[in-house]
């Protein structure tokens, strides 16, 4: 790694809007935000052979986006979405043409389903959607793919009150046993220009996980 030489400091300027409301049982969040980042730095190769050096990119990274989120209750059921939609993108320093923002995925979703009696117990549904990502890190480029497939990620949780002070749960993540190793494989062909044998984490690396317990409320 060689010294720093010449980099400007980077500066961001970010700016928010958020408006929230309830009506009744339904709650409604949304937010609208951007940034930029002037003189953002980044990690290269230098003219020197295996070695890597910091500079500055010749333009602002720039993202704008939206969230928006509700809840709704009804009875002993409550619905809960979410939506994510981001846009970022940055200079290109070989193109010097604005890109995609790499590992940033554009759209995102979530979707929750609960039912809890207070003397049962409680049963929970969730869902999470990630939407294609781009994967042209510059010191670490995906071989075997340019963009990262979209994927749905869902999980449930039923716990039961055996006493007012003791419950039984069971909870399971990613049912239907996401991974990135699924799509790709993790190692790498050759060693990537940062070094790395293994490419960018962009899904899940763990897989189906169920695990189950014992709670004691005091």
């Amino acid at each position: 790694m060689l010294p720093f030489e010449n980099i400007k400091a980077e500066r961001a300027r970010a700016a928010s809007l958020d408006v929230s409301r309830t009506i009744g049982t339904l709650e409604i969040d949304a937010s609208i935000f951007g940034s930029i980042i002037d003189h953002p730095v980044r990690l290269a190769e230098s003219t020197l052979p295996g070695t890597l050096q910091f500079e500055n990119v010749g333009g602002p990274t720039r993202t704008a986006g939206t969230e928006l989120f509700a809840r709704y209750r009804v009875g002993l059921f409550t619905v809960t979405g979410g939506y994510v939609f981001l846009d970022s993108t940055e200079i290109d320093p070989e193109t010097l043409k604005r890109e995609e923002a790499d590992l940033t995925p554009k759209n995102g979703a979530t979707f929750r389903l609960d039912w809890e009696d207070e003397d049962t117990g409680r049963l929970g549904f969730e869902a999470f959607y990630t939407g294609p990502q781009s994967l042209s890190d510059p010191l670490n480029p995906n071989p075997y793919r340019s963009r990262g497939a979209p994927y749905l990620i869902i999980g449930a949780l039923a716990e039961y009150n055996v006493t007012k002070t003791v419950a039984l749960f069971i909870n399971s993540e990613d049912l239907t046993d996401v991974r990135q190793t699924k799509f790709d494989p993790l190692l790498r062909p050759t060693r990537a220009p940062d070094g790395s044998w293994t490419v960018n984490a962009w899904a899940p690396l763990d897989g189906r996980t169920i695990n189950g317990g014992l709670v004691v409320r005091f």
